[in-house]
């Protein structure tokens, strides 16, 4: 039996014994491998035409580009009008064809309230007006018959001075008595107040003048209303276009600010569209843009940039740019063309796409051809054949769009922003899911009526 001392010593004596012997067989395995590394036979390279693959290439080119940016909004009419009552009244007519879906022009009927109590009301402000007036008129008589009362008593009152003045001479020779003096005198008082009075009332003509304007004006603003109120009772379309909806009927008793009708021009319509926000420094006002409905389609809108926002949203991080597209509104009128493919209504979701500043000096290669940022490139070798070659590329955007000079047939592009290749550089476009670096293949270059196989 050991002694408790010794255990230590033997846990310790098996620990390394352990990692010996397990060192020694990797220090095996590995002098193993490597001369089955080095004694491996040199296998024939493979000439047999027959065996390679057979790959489809385009020419590395360069090309200027023009850098298109997508987005998505809804559109809306840039003129579009919600009419409501401005008055209370009775509904009296409603033209047959007022009916949702329907052309108006502008001026045409849409409803007719009751007229009769504005009616009643506009005439008698107008005579209240008429009688302002007369009032004003019988001013101007008043203030020229007070001059011309003034005028006169202003005359009596320089005769009966000159009167009292030879009655005084007349006194002190001894002609005349003082009763006389007193009877001139009194005279000349009276006369005065005359003059006195009148000239009072004509001092307060301006501010009865005042009074009376004032009185014409609040009378000819009511007359004024009145006379809109009346005209209110009319409601007519004020634009050329088509009814969205009619919200009242014949009969129907309508208050202030209820809704009657929706109208909507489909000549002009407006799509805010929603960028990512790195377009900012590359789109421009008057930038031609193509919008499409969301979904399968054939047919599509053509528009201009006419505005931009000038903030960019940080939540979704993208830019507001606002599209305006001019259109026909008579194809809604034509029933031998269906509208909804032709015309951009309003509420309508789009993917727009806007052509920028082209890009120059890049290659431009089949979108397919780059995996994971990288492409291969056909380089001839030793034995008359051709060997593919991986060649890392970096990625500047994506395009869609026809380049005949590359491949007359394919419609999207990658374009690259650094690629260590040179100019007509053979790059496979086909078989890239058996394709490794340094695989024999056969290449066949773009035909003009086909494209790459």
């Amino acid at each position: 039996m050991s002694s408790p001392a010794a255990t230590p010593l033997l846990k310790l004596a098996s620990l390394l014994t352990r990692v010996v012997v397990s060192v020694g067989i990797l220090g095996v395995g590995v002098g193993i491998a490597a001369a089955l590394v080095l004694t491996k036979p040199e296998l024939p390279p493979n000439d047999n035409p027959s065996l390679a693959l057979l790959v489809g290439t385009v020419p590395a080119t360069r090309a200027d580009v023009p850098r298109a940016w997508s987005g998505f909004g809804t559109a809306n009419s840039m003129n579009a009008v919600d009419l409501a009552a401005q008055v209370t009244a009775r509904v009296t007519d409603r033209p047959t064809a007022i009916e949702p879906g329907m052309p108006v022009a502008a001026g045409d009927l849409i409803v007719q309230l009751e007229e009769t109590d504005y009616l009643a009301r506009s005439q008698a402000a107008d005579q209240l007006v008429t009688r302002a007036l007369a009032d004003l008129d019988a001013l101007d008589i008043d203030e020229a018959a007070w001059q011309e009362q003034l005028r006169f008593a202003e005359d009596q009152v320089a005769i009966e001075r000159r009167e009292l003045s030879q009655a005084l001479e007349a006194l002190e020779s001894g002609a005349a008595s003082p009763s006389e003096i007193d009877r001139r005198t009194k005279a000349l008082r009276i006369l005065e107040t005359q003059v006195s009075t009148i000239r009072q009332q004509l001092r307060r003509l301006p501010s009865t003048r005042l009074g009376l304007q004032a009185n014409l004006n609040r009378l000819r603003a009511d007359a004024n209303l009145a006379r809109e109120n009346l005209a209110r009772t009319t409601i007519t379309s004020p634009i050329t276009g088509i009814i969205q909806s009619v919200e009242v009927e014949q009969g129907e008793l309508l208050a202030v600010g209820a809704a009657i009708a929706r109208i909507v021009d489909l000549s002009r319509i407006e799509v805010p569209l929603r960028l990512p926000a790195s377009a900012l420094g590359y789109i421009r006002i008057g930038d031609t843009a193509t919008l499409r409905p969301d979904g399968p389609a054939t047919h599509f809108w053509t528009g201009a940039v006419s505005r931009i926002a000038p903030e960019a949203d940080t939540t979704t991080r993208t830019l507001t740019v606002y599209i305006e597209v001019t259109q026909d509104p008579d194809i809604f009128r034509d029933r031998s063309v269906s509208h909804t493919a032709a015309l951009l209504l309003p509420g309508q979701f789009v993917v727009g796409e806007i052509a920028g500043e082209p890009e120059t000096g890049y290659f431009v290669v089949p979108r397919r051809a780059v995996q994971d940022e990288t492409i291969f490139i056909a380089i001839p070798n030793d034995r008359g054949t051709w060997t593919a070659r991986k060649r890392p590329v970096s990625t500047l955007f994506h395009t869609s769009g026809s380049f005949p000079q590359i491949d007359p047939i394919e419609r999207q592009w990658t374009v690259l922003e650094r690629a260590d290749i040179e100019p007509g550089s053979p790059i496979i476009v086909t078989n890239l899911d058996d394709m490794i670096d340094g695989r024999i293949i056969d290449i066949r270059p773009p035909n003009t009526d086909g494209g790459s196989p």
